[in-house]
């Protein structure tokens, strides 16, 4: 009370003179002397008719108030409300202050910006119940808590279990059977028992063990963060709003939505500095569309995207930066582009080089190579068989008329031929009700025994409905692998099926040892064919010696790598090849072993097709090798470093190793397996597929490649576009029932391929 009347007189002094209180007007020195002075008491700095006298009045009334109010005050309206005003970056009725907008605010990479939850990165690493239980099938007493199955933790095993008994769980029920209050049981517990996620906390107190820390990322997952919805964004930032928007909603805009966002921002502000700010939106925003990426959202993960789309990323980056006279080397830029695409990519290249820029570009496709100003063809074939210049000159109609591979068939001289006929297969699988990202409830048709074909523009959800939803369901079912996976509603048609196979251009292997005579499994015949040789048996060397993953035969300066590691400290590390072994891999005693002249060195240094030949006696050997040849990969050697193969020599050294194995009514599925390839290689992978669904088999392809669509039994295309405006199936049937489309974007480009047919 004391320190109420001290303020009240202090104000007395300074000439305020009255107070308002519900209505009632008093004397500030009257105040001060009574007994008691109310609670929310308002000190009346004037009062004021509104006019144009008074607008000054007002503003000098309010600068007077915010001094003495510590930046806030009121503007009592008579017979109206109170309204409270302040100048400050705050809630003028709670006071409730916020930051000051600065631009360090709205990035998730500053800490002043970034969510304190998950430190910018949007999402956090939760016990996740579809890795702790990834078989449903299974019931408790037979081990469907796959952490607990480990000797370990037998004892947690067994507490579960009798609490679950003393809850009234059936615990020899699978657990995809259980109501979902007994799932909640299980893992968050109650009445003293803690739940799987309450053993999991405990173990978290020993994270600073490594095999802990090891353990409990087995059993997590990436979840959304709670405290920013996976904005990455703290709450100050979220509050900043533009025409009702706030950054983190329009991050998660696709370039398409945000250009029509700048649209309507530009209609409301006048400020010369944001026009120009927006120019500059404008100008990348409708790069980033032109080079076919409109689909994607402004806050999508770059680890998330497709080579081609990092690419096409950098391609859209540097037309805003709008450099000249500079050199573009662009790798495949079409990777993972619909032909549709293709056409805008092409424009956007035109315009680099009418600028005044010179691009080299590495291409297989037909469309871009038709473009070129200038054509460099290496050959004549593939590895040993090519590094030569065939032709170097004028593109476009001097092109055409060039004696090169691709030139034949460009001419068409040199084609992929379209099937006579289209098989019907056996039966059908059927996935219902799919959700995930941009799928809109669809419903998913394979016949079984074909070669099928996804198609769609990029971005329009065929990766998602068959790698993520499909393949994920499947793994799941047949016990390969317990991924996260899309939503979706049932399979119909498992019974039809034995297996799945995911064929990915992911590496063999990640380190040198990985190579494909080891791979295809002839390295053990070939170690065997050595170790059976006089010379062998006069030095007493084995099978084992003859390989360079042990020690024994192998050169172990090296460790049977071949090469060195040089560390370089602030560089990056340089390999030279082995002084001691030359890159051989073996001690010299092993090389002194010869097979029909040759040692292993040399004989792990022979092309595949030379392998045949040299080989042609050992027919399972032959047999394997020639399943490589099949493939188009007659080039390789047998001891090439997996770590040197591209995406799609990876691809295809998978789908050669699948020919060799026996398998009954598998559903292989392959993602772009056209990526690197020419046509002439696209031709024999399109003969090694067919020859896997004469096996029995159903290949489903997720593809773009016309002349591979155009030979396929069945086609699921989906779109009509990319992002929001995708995620539907357009058109299916067989090629020719699907070129009638109108809907259909591929249907536009595949009809001139299949015009003889449609006559």
């Amino acid at each position: 009370m004391a320190q109420k009347r001290e303020r009240l007189a202090a104000l007395q002094k300074g000439g305020f003179a009255r107070a308002w209180h519900e209505g009632v007007t008093s004397r500030l020195e009257e105040l001060c002397e009574a007994r008691s002075i109310p609670q929310g008491l308002f000190i009346a700095v004037d009062r004021i008719s509104i006019g144009e006298e008074g607008r000054n009045r007002l503003a000098e009334a309010l600068e007077t108030s915010f001094s003495e109010g510590q930046g806030f005050a009121a503007v009592i309206v008579e017979d109206g409300p109170t309204v409270w005003v302040t100048n400050r970056f705050a809630c003028a009725e709670c006071r409730s202050g916020y930051e000051k907008p600065v631009p360090r605010l709205f990035s998730f990479n500053n800490p002043f910006g970034a969510c304190p939850a998950c430190k910018g990165f949007g999402n956090i690493l939760e016990l996740s119940p579809d890795l702790v239980m990834p078989n449903r099938r299974l019931s408790l007493s037979e081990g469907a808590i796959e952490p607990f199955t480990k000797p370990s933790y037998e004892a947690w095993n067994r507490a579960v279990i009798e609490k679950a008994q003393q809850f009234g769980i059936d615990i020899g029920r699978p657990v995809d059977q259980l109501s979902a209050e007994e799932m909640a049981y299980l893992f968050e517990g109650g009445s003293g028992f803690p739940g799987i996620r309450g053993y999991f906390q405990r173990l978290e107190a020993k994270k600073y063990k490594l095999h802990v820390r090891v353990f409990l990322s087995r059993y997590k997952a990436e979840r959304p963060c709670h405290e920013c919805a996976g904005s990455r964004l703290n709450a100050a930032a979220r509050r900043v709003q533009i025409l009702g928007e706030t950054i983190d909603r329009v991050a998660s805009l696709s370039f398409n939505e945000f250009r029509d966002f700048l649209h309507r921002f530009e209609e409301t502000v006048a400020d010369p500095a944001a026009t120009r700010i927006l120019e500059e939106l404008h100008k990348r925003t409708g790069y980033a569309i032109e080079v076919g990426i409109g689909y994607l959202t402004l806050d999508r993960l770059m680890r998330t995207l497709s080579g081609g789309e990092a690419q096409r990323i950098g391609l859209a980056n540097q037309l805003g930066n709008g450099l000249t006279d500079t050199l573009y080397v662009l790798d495949e830029p079409t990777i993972g582009l619909h032909p549709h695409n293709t056409e805008r990519l092409l424009h956007v290249l035109h315009d680099l080089a009418d600028r005044g820029n010179t691009l080299v570009v590495v291409e297989h496709d037909p469309d871009v190579i038709r473009e070129g100003d200038h054509i460099v063809e290496l050959g004549p074939e593939s590895g040993v068989r090519g590094g030569e210049l065939v032709y170097a000159g004028p593109g476009k109609q001097d092109f055409l008329r060039a004696d090169t591979t691709t030139a034949r068939y460009l001419r068409g001289e040199l084609e992929i031929p379209v099937p006579a006929r289209r098989r019907k297969g056996y039966g059908q699988l059927k996935l219902t009700g799919a959700r995930a990202n941009n799928l809109r409830n669809v419903d998913l048709q394979v016949p079984l025994g074909t070669l099928t074909c996804v198609t769609g523009v990029s971005g329009s959800g065929k990766s998602t409905l068959v790698h993520q939803t499909l393949y994920g369901a499947l793994a799941r079912i047949f016990g390969i692998e317990y991924a996260e996976l899309g939503a979706f509603g049932e399979i119909q048609g498992l019974n039809l099926i034995r297996g799945v196979v995911l064929v990915d251009q992911q590496p063999i292997g990640k380190t040198a040892r990985s190579i494909p005579a080891s791979y295809i499994g002839i390295y053990d015949d070939i170690r065997r064919l050595l170790s059976q040789t006089e010379d062998a048996r006069i030095h007493g060397l084995k099978a084992g010696s003859f390989s360079f993953n042990v020690p024994g035969g192998r050169c172990e300066r090296c460790g049977g790598m071949g090469i060195e590691t040089v560390e370089m400290h602030f560089l990056s590390d340089l390999e030279m090849i082995c002084e001691e072994c030359s890159g051989t891999r073996f001690q010299q005693k092993v090389l002194d072993v010869r097979y029909k002249g040759k040692n292993v060195a040399e004989i792990l240094a022979l092309t595949v097709d030379d392998a045949l030949r040299f080989f042609q006696r050992e027919k399972r050997m032959v047999e394997r090798l020639r399943l490589l040849h099949d493939v188009g990969l007659g080039y390789l050697t047998l001891g090439q470093s997996a770590k040197t193969l591209s995406g799609g020599e990876s691809q295809r050294l998978k789908v050669a190793s699948e020919l060799g194995v026996r398998r009954q009514r598998t559903l292989y599925i392959l993602d772009e397996p056209t990526t690197g390839l020419h046509m002439g290689e696209v031709k024999l992978l399109v003969e090694v597929l067919n020859k896997l669904v004469e096996k029995g088999h159903t290949v489903l392809v997720v593809e773009h490649n016309l002349d591979v669509i155009k030979c396929a039994d069945y086609l699921i295309d989906m779109g009509p576009g990319g992002g929001d405006n995708g995620g539907r199936i357009v058109a299916e049937g067989t090629p020719e029932e699907v070129v009638v489309s109108r809907r259909s974007l591929t249907a536009r480009h595949l009809r001139p391929l299949l015009k003889p047919r449609l006559v």
